[in-house]
């Protein structure tokens, strides 16, 4: 149906793989437009093909609907206590066409949190009226979800005010999560954020206020402003061709010492790869590192600590081909 369609986010288990088992963030083929719907899945691995998930094995963890086509997010990281992260956009179109960003009822535009062992309960039956695989949905709210027990907030929300987090990672040894938000039309993220903060969509886009509301743009990066939003580590601008953020990983590998707890990103659009550093209290933007010509779509890493970057060749809008993986390592 469009570029933000399809297969858009996975994880393993945290016991992967003694637990065999992994998750998917998808967009089903489904017109009309009013059946477009995200699915949070459950898989096992064959236990006759370890190298295969089990198709039958399918548990749909949670639906929700899809007023549009793009916005749709899709990363999924589970966290140091096994619970599951997972990022959900506006809902798309532009400019917060369905003020899901300010609305905390509402599961887009959130940064979301669920513990995937089943309870035999079904919850959030409304999450997806409509939906082919419609109910039920059999997950745990965690317990320490910053809004549980608040009867405003939908108790799944971790963090809120996103745009599209179409990727984000955590620091493996800081626990930190650097949260990459595609902008509107002007300016990209990336953010450190904690349990409940607000990051500002559709109030603010990047350090600025979007669409004339009135917003606080005193706070320096990371500060939470006047409004109760906390500011980005770092913003760019759509100059020289930039146009969508692609959030990366810390690197914590041992080959490159002066690299320790530098956070890697680059742009869909240019094939830049930026570098940044936080020490909890200062940001150092160590701007555009590698510069090439294919798109990078994603990241990951490893347990060595090494960082690393899918890419693609493709023509925007249209398709995307010969994806490739690669690690940021010293050059030649």
């Amino acid at each position: 149906i469009g570029p933000e369609f399809g297969l858009l986010g996975f994880a393993f288990h945290p016991d992967f793989p003694a637990d065999p088992r992994v998750y998917i963030d998808y967009n089903p083929p489904a017109p009309p437009m009013t059946a477009i719907h995200t699915v949070i899945s459950e898989f096992t691995l064959d236990p006759t093909d370890p190298n295969h998930v089990d198709p039958a094995s399918e548990r749909v963890i949670l639906e929700l609907h899809q007023p549009a086509t793009n916005h749709n997010g899709g990363m999924l990281e589970f966290d140091s206590e096994g619970f599951l992260l997972i990022g959900m956009g506006d809902g798309g179109q532009g400019g917060d066409a369905f003020n899901t960003g300010r609305d905390p009822s509402k599961m887009l535009a959130k940064i979301l949190r669920i513990g995937v062992e089943p309870d035999g309960s079904d919850d959030n039956p409304t999450a997806c009226m409509g939906c082919p695989q419609y109910g039920p949905f059999d997950y745990t709210i965690p317990p320490t979800n910053p809004f549980v027990g608040d009867p405003t907030f939908t108790p799944e929300v971790y963090i809120w005010g996103v745009r599209n987090p179409w990727r984000f990672s955590i620091d493996p040894a800081t626990d930190l999560l650097y949260v990459a938000d595609v902008g509107q039309n002007q300016w990209e993220e990336i953010d450190v954020a904690a349990p409940g903060d607000d990051l500002g969509w559709s109030d603010m886009e990047g350090f600025h206020c979007y669409g004339g509301t009135p917003c606080d743009t005193t706070a320096g990066p990371h500060e939470v402003n006047a409004d109760g939003i906390t500011m980005p580590l770092v913003e760019y601008g759509h100059t020289n061709s930039r146009c969508s953020v692609t959030g990366g990983s810390v690197y914590r590998s041992c080959e490159v010492p002066a690299w320790d707890g530098v956070y890697f990103y680059s742009d869909f659009c240019t094939g830049e790869v930026f570098a940044l550093s936080w020490d909890g209290a200062t940001v150092t933007d160590l701007g555009v590192v590698l510069d090439q010509n294919e798109l990078p779509l994603g990241n990951g890493w490893n347990a060595y600590g090494d960082v690393f970057i899918t890419t693609v060749d493709a023509i925007l809008g249209g398709p995307i081909f010969d994806g490739k993986v690669y690690r940021i390592a010293p050059g030649a």
